[in-house]
């Protein structure tokens, strides 16, 4: 468990990152980039998920 606990919050924080770092870009521009902030937030929760599972893999691994 500590395993996907790990992964869910390097997940996170790599999510968190990218969209602090291009949601400012995305909500300067016009038309339909703007719209993809929206697609961008949806990542960071993706992230997270797909961490704990990569951590829970990987802990199961070394067992």
């Amino acid at each position: 468990m500590l395993g996907a606990a790990l992964g869910a919050g390097a997940g996170f924080v790599v999510g968190a990152v990218v969209y602090l770092l291009v949601g400012p870009v995305l909500e300067s521009s016009t038309g339909i980039v703007r719209e993809m902030q929206g697609l961008l937030w949806n990542l960071v929760p993706f992230l997270t998920v797909v961490g704990a599972l990569v951590g829970l893999v990987l802990a199961r691994r070394r067992r």
